[in-house]
């Protein structure tokens, strides 16, 4: 039976029909956030990075079901749909990516690889070894435990130094980023970055 692209990519099931547009709009920073996604997706841009909690100071409100994840699988599909089709029409999903922090970091400590085989691992596009994955969605940044940090540092400096464009979503505001990762790693993330800052209840909370 043929592979569908979610599963090739790596989605999980319960997030195969995310897209930019069936996001529902609840309130004025999510309906904001939108406009940024598809201004994201429409440019290409190489690093996005999507906080569910106000970067200023004052209330942070929960991270959890703001509808971050959403709008980066909206842009990852329409970033494969656009940019990712062979001369024939048909998709090449296999240039795509989708992991969480959480899961690399446990593969990276339960899987027995080294550093280098489980980064090779991930980025092998095509499974004759020919073609890289291009684009990576890396979903849930700062879930992982502190073991795995260092892990996650040295992914984004891979993904970095390879030019693979990369969706980050994170539960954290900018600065509990840099507070957790380091300077070095928020100036690479910040390249050619499009930050998108949503706050608001989450959807479980919602009527």
């Amino acid at each position: 039976m043929e592979k569908r692209i979610d599963d090739i990519i790596g989605i999980p099931r319960r997030l195969h029909n995310c897209r930019l547009s069936n996001f529902k709009e609840h309130n004025e920073s999510s309906k904001e956030s939108l406009k940024l996604a598809k201004e994201a997706a429409n440019n290409r841009s190489s690093v996005l990075l999507l906080f569910a909690r106000k970067p200023e100071g004052g209330i942070l409100y929960s991270g959890t079901g703001t509808g971050k994840t959403h709008l980066g699988l909206g842009i990852l599909f329409d970033i494969l749909e656009h940019k990712y089709i062979d001369r024939n029409g048909v998709l090449i999903p296999e240039y795509c990516r989708f992991i969480t922090a959480d899961g690399y970091a446990r593969d990276f400590h339960d899987a027995g690889y080294n550093r280098d085989e489980l980064r090779r691992r991930l980025l092998i596009a095509f499974d004759d070894g020919s073609g890289q994955v291009k684009t990576i969605m890396l979903d849930r940044l700062g879930e992982e435990d502190k073991t795995g940090i260092q892990c996650i540092k040295e992914l984004i400096y891979k993904l970095h130094d390879d030019e693979v464009q990369m969706i980050i979503t994170s539960g954290l505001s900018e600065k509990e980023l840099r507070i957790r990762y380091g300077h070095q790693i928020w100036r690479r993330l910040s390249d050619d970055v499009i930050v998108i800052s949503m706050y608001g209840k989450s959807y479980k909370q919602r009527s």
